[in-house]
């Protein structure tokens, strides 16, 4: 580490980020081959899985070199002398190259528009409103909408028995299976309500007095007479 004038920390942060680095190219291989040798394709929940694993992965990478930076931007990289630089001439390419690949640029570019459209979009409007306050706005003109209309059915529409429909085609064509109108049938039963014949129903007859003698057993006497005195029979 001397020798390559590194401190301790900035050669951790290049030795964590090379391991990530690696294990992130591992599972985007896994994730290649899958898609490539699966058929049908991999479920959604899986390819779901794996991208979440795949954006953790990012960023971890990003949290160990956002803050070096400044350190990284400064580093010289250049081969050793032992290096097999004629067998692992495209390694010793890709590590010195300054430049990203064609395609790797191709997408860094694309992933900035989106990343400049997405800020772009969550951004203040020309009204001096966010999009979440003009949501709200919609949204509250919306319940004031379906409030009056709410309001003028319960009081105005509620009670007709035919729809706007029927009664622009004639309510004298409509089907509804009787032979009256509703409303002829319901005045019909008002008036008949006041027709009904009350009738008036004396009231059952009184049940013929009872005696003692009337009721067969012991005389009441010798029942009250057993009952205080424990005495059986009348003394005569």
């Amino acid at each position: 580490m001397a020798s390559l004038g590194l401190s301790q920390e900035e050669y951790r942060a290049i030795e964590q980020t090379r391991l990530r680095l690696m294990q992130l190219s591992d599972s985007i291989a896994g994730l290649k081959a899958d898609v490539f040798n699966s058929n049908p394709l991999p479920r959604l929940e899986s390819l779901q899985l794996q991208s979440d694993i795949l954006q953790n992965k990012i960023q971890a990478i990003l949290d160990i070199i956002s803050p070096m930076a400044k350190d990284f931007s400064q580093i010289a990289v250049h081969p050793s002398t032992n290096f097999p630089g004629r067998t692992q001439e495209m390694v010793l390419l890709q590590l010195l190259r300054k430049k990203p690949e064609p395609d790797v640029a191709t997408a860094m570019d694309e992933g900035k528009k989106a990343h400049k459209e997405f800020t772009s979009e969550i951004a203040p409007t020309g009204t001096g409103k966010t999009p979440e306050e003009e949501l709200q706005e919609i949204w509250n003109s919306a319940r004031e909408f379906f409030e009056e209309r709410l309001m003028a059915y319960v009081t105005e529409e509620a009670d007709d028995p035919y729809t706007e429909e029927e009664r622009e085609r004639g309510i004298q064509n409509v089907r509804t299976g009787l032979l009256k109108s509703l409303e002829d049938e319901s005045d019909e039963d008002e008036e008949g309500d006041d027709d009904i014949m009350e009738i008036e129903r004396l009231p059952p007859p009184q049940a013929p007095g009872l005696t003692t003698k009337d009721v067969e057993g012991l005389p009441l006497d010798d029942i009250m007479r057993f009952a205080t005195r424990g005495e059986f029979g009348s003394r005569r």
